[in-house]
């Protein structure tokens, strides 16, 4: 505004002083009209002169404005609609530990380490090197959303390997509804979803070891090649939550489930449903789940299993308890064996539960687990560690702060197969995340 004021004073001082000297001399009325018309052209001038100043003005506003549309923004998280659960709930744990983002591509990223060591009967004692756990959660906009984790550890014979653990690119139509395609989690009960590689992330060092990836000899389908539904409904103050998907069904290959990254070997689809209620706040979830698939083993000619599971799980945290169930009884039919055992179906169970109580930065607790595998059903009996056992576990946690832990283990697994021992395992392990 000053500015303005100054160009118009100037301008009328500039015209003002232009008057010729030789008007002076005249007589006072053709001195007086002749200053009248110079006055009304200065007038003009001065109008004309403001009326440029707004227009310019006007111009470097919507100027500014056109640079700030155009210039790049900073990625914000976008607010409709939420992503699901599993991504969600990582993104804000992460941000709370102040996970970096990439200022360049916009790209959050991520990951964990751990060291440590123990001992086991029949097994190398001392320290180990870990895993290192990377992921990227790219948000190309409020919808369009991806997540790509590649995990860098150590197998049983000390070779390095990288495994792309997940893969997945998704689409949010709304909160109640986002669509994923490629490799993921599959979405039964709460723990598989809940804490995946980054060992910070859940409480024990160890996973339940029916429930462990299926390199580690897991017996169950930890990861899917499909499509996958999730979404969440509100009800009142609580919510309800869903999971369906369809994938390539898994084989037996050399005694480890094959997740078939690059097609179903079999041409037959898994299928799965998880549904939960989400209440106390969020405190609280309890739900079910259900899951089939046929699987075909490596051998010539093969044998064929239609391996399917249901039942409940029950999960509260409220910050002070955590408290864990998961329940699977499994209903799988012999549906083609070479192997002596008979066709038909075979009812097997497995479920484990976990407590933890907060003190500070400390934190016990303990699991129980148990499995009960019926060795005639080709699916565990074809499987390394599809054996039957009971594990006693207990640990002490000390969160260094919010991006760091140390953590002491120690198990007793009973084997009940008579040819296999049973032992105990210490364990410690010192995790962190970025």
């Amino acid at each position: 505004m000053k500015s303005r004021i100054c160009i118009l004073v100037s301008a009328a001082l500039l015209c003002v002083s232009q008057l010729p000297q030789a008007a002076l001399a005249a007589d006072e009325d053709a001195r007086i009209s002749d200053l009248e018309r110079k006055l009304e052209q200065s007038l003009q001038l001065i109008q004309q002169l403001s009326a440029r100043v707004k227009q310019l003005e006007a111009g470097a506003a919507a100027g500014g404005e056109t640079a700030a549309a155009q210039a790049p923004q900073a990625p914000q998280a976008p607010q409709v609609p939420q992503a699901p659960q599993e991504t969600a709930e990582m993104h804000q744990q992460m941000g709370q530990m102040g996970g970096m983002e990439s200022a360049s591509a916009g790209v959050p990223f991520h990951g964990f380490a751990d060291v440590g060591g123990g001992t086991r009967q029949g097994e190398p004692k001392g320290f180990t090197t870990g895993s290192l756990d990377m992921y990227l959660a790219p948000q190309f906009s409020d919808r369009v959303r991806g997540l790509f984790e590649a995990l860098i550890e150590f197998d049983d014979s000390g070779e390095p390997g990288i495994d792309l653990e997940r893969a997945q690119i998704g689409y949010a139509f709304r909160d109640e509804f986002t669509l994923w395609g490629g490799r993921f989690h599959t979405p039964f009960g709460y723990y598989n979803t809940a804490f995946h590689h980054g060992q910070l992330m859940q409480t024990s060092i160890r996973k339940p070891r029916f429930l462990d990836f299926e390199d580690k000899g897991g017996v169950m389908p930890s990861h899917t090649v499909g499509v996958w539904a999730t979404g969440k409904f509100r009800l009142g103050e609580s919510k309800f939550a869903y999971d369906a998907f369809v994938g390539n069904s898994p084989s037996i290959v050399d005694n480890t489930l094959d997740m078939n990254n690059i097609g179903s070997r079999n041409h037959n689809a898994s299928t799965g449903l998880n549904v939960g209620y989400l209440g106390a706040g969020g405190s609280l979830k309890v739900g079910g789940h259900y899951y089939r698939a046929r699987v075909a083993d490596d051998s010539d000619p093969a044998d064929v299993t239609d391996m399917s599971f249901v039942g409940p799980y029950a999960v509260y945290d409220d910050g002070l308890w955590e408290a864990i169930y998961e329940y699977y009884r499994y209903n799988n039919d012999n549906v083609i064996s070479n192997t002596g055992a008979p066709t038909g179906d075979h009812r097997s169970v497995a479920w484990f539960a976990q407590l933890g109580r907060r003190f500070g930065p400390w934190m016990p607790y303990a699991r129980y687990e148990k499995a009960s595998f019926t060795q005639a059903d080709n699916y565990f009996s074809l499987l390394a560690n599809g054996r039957s056992y009971t594990r006693e576990l207990g640990g002490l946690r000390y969160d260094v702060n919010p991006r760091a832990a140390f953590t002491v283990e120690l198990n007793h697994t009973k084997q009940d197969d008579l040819s296999l021992p049973d032992y105990n395992e210490f364990r410690f392990q010192y995790a962190i995340g970025f």
